[in-house]
Formats: C-alpha cells, structure tokens, sequence
C-alpha cells in the first residue's frame, strides 16, 4: 500500500527532538511498513487533495482532534499561519464529506469519535447519500468519557450535497453542548489532580 498523510503539528511530523526515531516515519519503519510517500501540514478543512482530484483513496484512517483536553484548532481561512478553532461536528463533517468524494467506491474511512458514555452515537454522525455505517465500537475512557471507533464505506459515486444537509441543526448544537460539557470535566479533573490549570 501506499500511504500519505496530513497533520497539523509540525512536532507529529518531524519530531519533537534531535536524533532518530522520533517522528512519524519510525512508526512506520518499528511495524515493518513501507514509509509514507508524501507527509504535509494540513487538516480535514484544507487537505492538500483537491476537490477537482477524482475519487483515489481506498482507505482513510484519522484520529482527529477532541477539542476536550484543549480546544481544537484548524488552520486559518484568512491569516497565513494563524490557527482558529475547530469545533468537533464541524470536523467530523468535514471529515466524512472528504471521505465521499475522495475514497474509491468500496473505500473505508475510519475515524475515533469523543461522546459520554451510553451515548446513541447514531443521532451525532453526518449522513451523506455517497456514505453507509459499517459499524461502530465504543472505548470507555473514564467514568464521563468515551471515544467511538466509527467505520463508513463509499457505496456509490460521489454526490455532491451542502454540509449542511448532512447532519440537523439540532444534532449540532447538541453535539458542540455535549463537547463543551466533556472539555469543562476533563479541565476539572486535570487541575483537581495537579491543583493548577489544565492545558
């Protein structure tokens, strides 16, 4: 397989120090895999595959941001360099209307999803006609904190639709309430445990 990839942390890419093994090109040499043919800063609201590139991918996989431990930033729409943030439905918007016009028909995208516990994970997933549910996989974090492996296949060619006919407004709104909920529960317990601010 070939593979390329994006993420928006330069220190991902390159290393958080000097010397060897220490950037994202080791994890793929310590599994034996054939390394990267292209790596490059970007995020699932500037990918650096365009819209007028036909359909080319057969497998996505993505751990996006959770916006919980610190807010979710995505790169700037107006300043070259500067970040803004990234609301969490936004980015699995995003993510799955990528994945629509891009993955080959048959191609899989995966992608971890933050939610409480118990949470019918369903109801906050974008919905476009290009896209099904394969399945998805709950991990319990904490007592307040799950994190859902979400698996979605292309079945047909691609359609194209408004972002915003993928998911309600109500879902939205629920959904950015409930991230906003995670984050203040995790920033408790971050400063309970070390008596100062969490990150």
């Amino acid at each position: 397989a070939v593979t390329i990839g994006t993420d928006l942390d330069p220190r991902i890419i390159f290393g958080y120090g000097k010397g060897e093994g220490n950037d994202v090109f080791a994890n793929f040499s310590q599994y034996n895999l054939q390394k990267p043919v292209a790596v490059a800063l970007a995020d699932a609201a500037r990918p650096v595959i365009r819209s007028v590139m036909p359909a080319c991918l057969d497998a996505i996989v993505c751990d996006p941001p959770y916006g919980i431990r610190a807010a979710a930033k995505k790169m700037s729409d107006t300043s070259v360099g500067s970040r803004e943030a990234y609301a969490l439905p936004t980015i699995t918007l995003d993510i799955v209307s990528f994945a629509a016009k891009h993955l080959v028909v048959g191609g899989r995208v995966a992608f971890w999803l933050p939610t409480p516990p118990d949470l019918n994970v369903d109801a906050f997933l974008p919905h476009h006609p290009s896209m099904r549910l394969i399945g998805r996989c709950e991990q319990k974090l904490t007592s307040f904190l799950s994190r859902w492996l979400v698996v979605m296949e292309k079945d047909s060619e691609y359609q194209d639709v408004e972002l915003s006919s993928m998911v309600s407004s109500q879902d939205t709104r629920t959904a950015a309430l409930i991230n906003n909920d995670l984050r203040s529960k995790m920033m408790h317990l971050t400063t309970g445990a070390k008596g100062g601010t969490a990150e």
